[in-house]
């Protein structure tokens, strides 16, 4: 195939494009072996410190969290851990009570050290609703309750997340929760790659943002309904991917914006570099 087609296929961006995370990244459950959490940003004199703390969507993020932060001057600590939410006291379902250790490790260090911000990521449809394809081993479950349908999920959810981040709050910790990127319809790689092939425009499959919007509206609902009233920054990144036209974009300057059908490529990732930067800022007003 021309490489333009074996390019997109294998999810690799344009050769002066951002391609790789930070080499130093670990995941929590490295933390005690690589003495420590994971650092990213400033970490010699910084402005300030904020916590990352989510999933593989997080992960997603590293590069241009580490870029942001080395250029607002500040130190980020980035707890991240494919699979597990950022909810305490809680697990998904398939995986079952041997995850608690996840969380319990970064609510440990919080008790010990100080930040001046907290930012969540992660993939909280998976955690409410369900996989794509019906699945429910990644439901929110406690030692009480295995969780097999969405709604002791949300109870859950409600139950622990906005809890923490009240508590949070209490102490005078600024707090952002990111909204899910949307879900494509199919893997995007290999979607643009047979594109390609046929000379048409890489965004031929790609759907309108009121689509996505309607989709993801029940996850939103419930993460407003949680953290009601509790002055929780929520940020959105949906709108970096529309074009004029209202489509959610699968590609942009020939670029894949996903790894598959819900995690961000580098690329992807980098064009939310202004939503970060913004976070930064706000965290040394």
């Amino acid at each position: 195939y021309p490489e333009e087609v074996n390019r997109l296929a294998a999810g690799l961006p344009l050769a002066d494009e951002p391609s790789t995370p930070p080499e130093s990244i670990h995941c929590i459950r490295q933390w005690q072996k690589q003495g420590g959490p994971c650092l990213l940003g400033e970490t010699e004199k910084p402005k300030a410190r904020l916590l990352v703390w989510g999933d593989s969507h997080a992960l997603m993020m590293a590069d241009v969290i580490d870029q942001q932060g080395a250029a607002n001057q500040i130190e980020v600590v980035f707890a991240a851990e494919a699979g597990i939410a950022p909810v305490p006291n809680t697990f998904p379902a398939g995986r079952g009570p041997k995850a608690l250790p996840v969380s319990e490790t970064v609510e440990k260090w919080l008790a010990n050290e100080s930040v001046e911000g907290v930012l969540f990521i992660a993939k909280w449809p998976m955690y409410l609703y369900g996989r794509n394809d019906g699945k429910v081993d990644r439901l929110l479950s406690t030692t009480e309750n295995k969780a097999t349908l969405p709604k002791d999920a949300i109870r859950h959810f409600n139950d622990h997340f906005g809890p923490l981040v009240r508590q949070l709050k209490s102490r005078g910790i600024k707090v952002w929760v990111m909204r899910t990127v949307a879900y494509q319809p199919r893997r995007v790689p290999e979607t643009l790659a047979q594109i390609a092939r046929r000379g048409k425009d890489l965004n031929l499959l790609a759907l309108p943002v009121s689509v996505h919007r309607k989709k993801d509206k029940p996850t939103n609902d419930v993460l407003d309904s949680a953290l009601a009233n509790t002055d929780v920054r929520m940020l959105d990144p949906i709108p970096f991917f529309v074009d004029n036209s209202g489509t959610y974009l699968m590609a942009k300057n020939r670029n894949g914006l996903y790894s598959d059908d819900n995690h961000l490529s580098a690329y992807g990732a980098s064009l939310l570099a202004p939503m970060i930067d913004e976070v930064f800022k706000e965290l040394v007003k």
